[in-house]
């Protein structure tokens, strides 16, 4: 199946929850610095730390409370490991099913 980009664009922009500021897009800033446009399309509760006077504790907070530098941290750790793990089962899947034979006694 086939959508063009602005088709997608339209979607995004048509069904994302506006941030608090009221606009559809936050910036946010990767741990590198490079600096991205966010969409908002369910506020999570999000634990996050929250330097003290004596030590850090860490407290409920929704993604749309969030600075650009913790949205950009969030991702960063977020995003690549759920994209890792579901990397990893698809080629679990595929080799299961695709590359290794079946063998008696093996359970993989």
């Amino acid at each position: 199946m086939y959508f063009p980009l602005k088709d997608c664009e339209k979607f995004i922009k048509d069904n994302c929850i506006p941030w608090p500021n009221g606009e559809n897009t936050k910036q946010i800033v990767l741990m590198d610095g490079a600096r991205r446009r966010a969409y908002l399309f369910k506020d999570y509760d999000i634990a996050r730390e929250v330097a003290g006077a004596v030590r850090t504790v860490t407290e409920a907070s929704n993604l749309s409370e969030m600075t650009e530098g913790e949205l950009g941290q969030h991702y960063m750790h977020f995003q690549h490991l759920d994209l890792h793990s579901q990397q990893v089962y698809s080629i679990e899947e595929y080799y299961k099913k695709k590359v290794l034979p079946p063998k008696p006694g093996i359970n993989l």
